[in-house]
């Protein structure tokens, strides 16, 4: 299914500028509908290994929008117990039982009235002129009845392909409305970054000046006066305050980034889902086979 899909992996380079890279669509498409040209696609877990640098410690390095501590950590799951994993003595586990292979009811209609009239025609009845009348009553009746057939079958599938048209029209548009939002999502994250590094900035240069003050508390063997003691503390004091002031600021800051990073994966997510939802339909407007998630089974084609 992933090999049909049209593809918009994102990624952010170190300046915090978004890149896409498109992929191709697929060569083959039904020429009565138009399917959106591309559609994000990812893995939260793959595009974060793939494309984003861990950043290097501290206030002042690269962050990316869409990175935070916890995916860095690996879930692991638990072990499997005993008690999870054993049945019952003499209980089988569950199986899926693949469909039943579909019947083509046009093939076989038509296969029927075939040989209906190959069996009228093959019939002797040269020597009875009611057998003969007959004959060609039954005849004129199976052309007739194989036409409105036809027309019935035709009616039947033109009206499918319109509902799936109907269907995949609207997946592709959800798609197309998600991808704003995603979109959205995104460059809320982006711009969020260079809010989290102008704030570290300020931390890391609030913290040079409180560090800078610190060192150079008066030396009692330097004999301060009381005014040297006192100008040294509110120096001090002002510069501690302006040092906490700014990492409060910046942790607020990088609390608001992750928040954005987790609502563009879950967007990004709910895209994926919605992807697979217009390949599916547009599979079957083609009259291709298809993959059903939930059970892994391959479903023949409709049309």
């Amino acid at each position: 299914m992933n090999g049909d899909r049209w593809r918009t992996v994102f990624s952010f380079g170190g300046d915090g500028t978004r890149r896409a890279a498109v992929m191709s669509a697929p060569s083959t498409r039904l020429p009565s509908i138009s399917p959106p040209t591309n559609f994000y696609t990812s893995q939260t877990e793959q595009i974060h290994r793939a494309t984003f640098p861990q950043p290097p410690a501290f206030d002042l390095g690269y962050v990316n929008p869409l990175w935070t501590p916890q995916l860095e950590q690996a879930e692991s799951l638990p072990e499997p117990s005993e008690s999870t994993t054993a049945l019952p003595a003499g209980e089988l586990p569950p199986v899926v039982e693949a469909p039943e292979p579909k019947v083509n009811a046009d093939a076989q209609a038509r296969k029927l009235l075939s040989a209906a009239t190959e069996a009228i025609v093959g019939s002797d009845v040269s020597n009875d002129e009611g057998l003969q009348s007959r004959a060609a009553d039954l005849l004129s009746e199976l052309a007739d009845l194989s036409a409105r057939l036809g027309q019935f079958l035709a009616d039947v599938r033109n009206t499918k392909v319109d509902a799936l048209t109907i269907d995949h029209e609207n997946a592709a548009s959800r798609c197309r409305e998600q991808r704003e939002v995603l979109d959205r999502s995104v460059r809320a994250a982006t711009q969020q970054v260079g809010i989290v590094r102008s704030l570290a900035q300020k931390t890391g240069e609030a913290r040079a000046l409180f560090t800078a003050i610190e060192a150079r508390t008066p030396d009692v063997a330097d004999w301060p006066t009381r005014a040297d003691l006192a100008q040294w503390q509110r120096e001090y004091d002002e510069a501690e305050k302006r040092f906490e002031a700014a990492q409060a600021d910046e942790s607020q800051a990088r609390a608001e980034l992750r928040r954005l990073q987790q609502k563009a994966f879950a967007e990004d997510a709910k895209l994926n889902g919605l992807a697979d939802v217009e390949l599916v339909l547009r599979k079957r407007l083609r009259g291709e086979s298809y993959f059903d998630d939930e059970t892994g089974l391959e479903h023949s084609p409709e049309l």
